[in-house]
């Protein structure tokens, strides 16, 4: 039970999404039986599993209340984060400072404080040359705008869910056809020809097709880095810079097609007012996952942030919401 909240029981898609997790992990250890994979890969499933777990304890002992203090709170930790990186001279992603934000952003009711956060994010966005987080709050505002309109409070769910899958084609037809266009290269940082790189091992046999290549590892990212480099000049280790090529390269399509498919179907059972602030975190962070790095039961912060409202997500339902 939510201490002074809600009651809790361990739910069908709360099972089902611990016997995908446990899936991946026999799927990696058959990887690494079968097919010559690192002992690595098996390492990270099983701390994958264990994150995950202590995230569904920690979830299972929050109050919705308490949960909603902390993501306001984040506005707090960003600016503190951002004033000590310029105070430290120390060099941090963007990216990070400015998610925090838009959790923030997110949470409060107010459109005069909405207002002046959104004004933040769009300072550190020009001072940080970070465009990823500037694109995500616009998104956002536009969707809040929209909101307005009768037809897409009704269908804004389906519809951003048909945007996301619609852009993540788009994003494989670039990482397939137009990674090497040098256009797309400069607007997005090199991003194309990073997808280019991964998807085109993903397609190197049916089984990393179907199964992928398990956790990245620092040698093929460096490998990367080297490709990279010898195109244009400069390189390091990359990952795939998108969730979704990271997912394909890890889990292959399957893994990919099943992890979406429960979390659509979570979004669209979840149709309670109360519970629009979930869908509402849940879907942006996807799309900012477009071109930022996740890991379901990672360790950074993007990962910790995704991981928890991914499984919120799967733990709440129309019946025990007390998000109010």
């Amino acid at each position: 039970m939510l201490r002074g909240s809600i009651r809790l029981f361990i739910s069908s898609r709360v099972v089902v999404f611990f016997s995908f997790l446990i899936f991946l992990l026999f799927k990696d250890l058959y990887l690494f039986a079968y097919m010559n994979a690192s002992i690595h890969i098996v390492q990270y499933s099983f701390l994958r599993l264990i994150v995950c777990v202590l995230t569904y304890i920690v979830i299972i002992n929050v109050t919705f209340n308490q949960e909603r203090k902390v993501l306001d709170s984040l506005f707090l930790a960003s600016v503190v984060t951002f004033i000590l990186s310029v105070v430290l001279n120390i060099k941090l992603s963007g990216n990070i400072i400015l998610i925090m934000a838009l959790y923030s952003i997110m949470t409060v009711s107010s459109l005069r404080v909405k207002f002046v956060r959104c004004l933040f994010i769009a300072f550190l966005s020009i001072y940080l040359d970070s465009r990823t987080g500037l694109v995500v709050v616009f998104l956002y505002l536009v969707h809040g705008a929209f909101l307005k309109v009768s037809i897409y409070q009704r269908n804004w769910i389906n519809i951003l869910i048909f945007s996301l899958i619609s852009i993540v084609v788009i994003q494989l037809y670039m990482a397939v056809f137009l990674y090497d266009d040098a256009y797309l290269n400069t607007l997005l940082t090199k991003r194309p020809y990073i997808w280019g790189v991964y998807i085109e091992n993903a397609l190197s046999n049916v089984m990393s097709f179907l199964m992928g290549h398990g956790r990245i590892s620092g040698d093929f990212a460096e490998q990367v880095g080297v490709i990279v480099s010898e195109e244009f000049g400069i390189g390091r280790k990359y990952s795939a810079h998108s969730f979704y090529i990271n997912f394909i390269y890890e889990h292959g399509f399957v893994g990919l097609i099943t992890f979406l498919s429960m979390i659509f179907y979570a979004l669209k059972k979840n149709v309670s007012l109360a519970l629009m602030k979930y869908n509402e975190y849940v879907l942006f962070t996807l799309i900012a996952g477009l071109v930022i790095p996740m890991y379901i039961g990672g360790v950074s912060v993007f990962d910790i942030l995704l991981t928890y409202l991914i499984l919120r997500l799967f733990v709440v339902s129309n019946e025990n919401s007390t998000y109010n």
